[in-house]
């Protein structure tokens, strides 16, 4: 087996499920993890996941349009459901600038005045040690980890139906 996709097909071959279904629910799940697990300040990278199926997006900058949970998780059902029929990629990205600054901790460790708060008008400290006070293990890898025990739930959840 030389990939993750011809490992899930002999898994699921070997215990009788239905790998679509098993798919689409450990893919929803990744999606909801991920916007669930992201720090809110504006909402805008919380908001700033964007569901693609065949490559990533290549959205940037002020074209990442701030959305609802329950909208970017009807996206990833959508592309999710392309993905599967096409037997292609699924992807979710979030590629606003600092993405990569909540996931892994590059805030300066020093930090003097913090962010002002827009409702109080006050400065807040909302990193520690350099990582997000919301988020100081970042999303993906957390959801990365969750995603073996997932996909396996959904297999035996899929079983349990037949």
């Amino acid at each position: 087996m030389s990939n993750l996709g011809d490992l899930m097909r002999t898994f699921a071959d070997e215990t009788n499920a239905n790998l679509e279904a098993v798919i689409m629910q450990t893919g929803i799940k990744m999606v909801d993890s991920l916007v669930n697990k992201s720090p809110v300040d504006t909402g805008r990278f919380r908001g700033g996941w964007i569901c693609t199926s065949s490559r990533p997006s290549q959205i940037r900058g002020k074209s990442i349009k701030r959305r609802r949970p329950e909208t970017i998780r009807n996206e990833a059902i959508t592309k999710l459901s392309d993905a599967i029929g096409a037997q292609t990629s699924f992807y979710i990205v979030n590629n606003l600038p600092y993405a990569s600054v909540l996931e892994y901790g590059l805030y300066p460790k020093n930090v003097k005045r913090g962010t002002k708060n827009r409702k109080t008008g006050r400065y807040e400290i909302r990193s520690a040690n350099g990582y997000s006070k919301q988020a100081p293990t970042g999303m993906v890898r957390i959801t990365k980890k969750e995603f073996k025990r997932d996909f396996i739930k959904s297999i035996k959840s899929m079983r349990a139906k037949k």
